[in-house]
């Protein structure tokens, strides 16, 4: 049988290393929601110590401490999906959430069994939650990492509430305590696993199609650079050949750009690019293929 000591160390430990890997691995300035995420593995490191540290002398001061924890590894990793996307949870639901729990244990001190019933349903509801969250989020990020971050969750979700029915049918537990002890702790293995996982491909994800987008597009003005252009025309005029109709190239240079860029500095000069570029665009078709080709010189191809 498993060494419930020695697995509450070996969480510890997981925690502390997944932080440490996701920090690596996710590189600064695209580092969306990860601070809140590792704050929440710190925080469920703190929950195992306190479970491995509690005595029979503690039992209740703990029970209340470990809920404080798990209720506010919850709202850290909801603000950490939530920053993902460019969104806010608001601060005060740190706070009420885990004094909700402090209360909830404090009312049922007398009753171990409704207790466990309670917490089971609370957290169940949590990590469905963040599952249905995630999963309304992600529609405009349908890679595998939200897809494994959502699926981590509702198996979560769906395994607590699971417990919460075997609560309430065996209020005295369906196995010993030490095997209950151990499966719980491989389960907060596996769904932290998987979490944190899902976390760390959603931003290499995100990273990789950055780097496709940037490759195709000038990162001053937004439209095509000159070899997307290139590819793009090449495409454009072999469909003009074979539908045997006339295509168009225009071929627009700024004059008297390097004037404004001497008078009044590259970036005022950059501000006259981009607002040129939005004047074209207005006026554009989208068939039309618009590109820069240079400095202050751009290209469209018009069909």
């Amino acid at each position: 049988m498993l060494h419930v000591p020695t697995l509450h160390f070996a969480l510890i430990l997981m925690d502390v290393l997944i932080a440490t890997l996701l920090w690596a691995a996710i590189g600064a300035g695209r580092r969306q929601g990860l601070v809140p995420w590792i704050l929440s593995l710190g925080t469920q490191a703190l929950l195992f110590a306190v479970i491995g540290l509690t005595s029979d002398d503690t039992r209740f001061g703990a029970i209340v401490t470990v809920n404080l924890l798990a209720a506010l590894t919850f709202t850290l990793q909801a603000e950490a999906i939530l920053r993902f996307f460019n969104r806010v949870l608001p601060a005060w639901i740190h706070l009420a959430a885990p004094l909700a729990m402090i209360a909830v244990m404090l009312l049922l001190r007398h009753s171990e069994p409704a207790r466990l019933f309670v917490g089971c349903v609370a957290y169940g509801s949590a990590m469905l939650a963040l599952s249905l969250m995630t999963h309304r989020l992600r529609d405009t990020e349908r890679g595998k990492g939200m897809q494994l971050l959502c699926a981590g969750y509702a198996v979560g979700g769906a395994v607590l509430f699971a417990r919460a029915g075997a609560a309430l049918l065996a209020p005295h537990g369906l196995i010993p305590p030490q095997w209950e002890a151990a499966v719980a702790g491989l389960f907060a293995f596996a769904i932290t696993f998987a979490t944190a996982a899902g976390f760390l491909h959603a931003h290499r994800q995100r990273h990789d199609h950055l780097v496709g987008h940037l490759a195709l597009i000038d990162a001053l003005t937004g439209i095509f650079n000159r070899r997307t252009f290139f590819s793009l025309a090449s495409m454009a005029l072999s469909q003009a050949q074979r539908g045997r109709y006339p295509v168009s190239l225009l071929l627009v240079d700024l004059d008297h750009f390097k004037r404004v860029n001497d008078t009044f500095g590259h970036q005022a000069g950059d501000a006259v690019l981009q607002r040129f570029v939005e004047l074209v665009q207005a006026v554009l078709r989208k068939e039309d293929i618009f590109s820069r080709y240079g400095g202050e010189e751009f290209c469209v191809l018009v069909p």
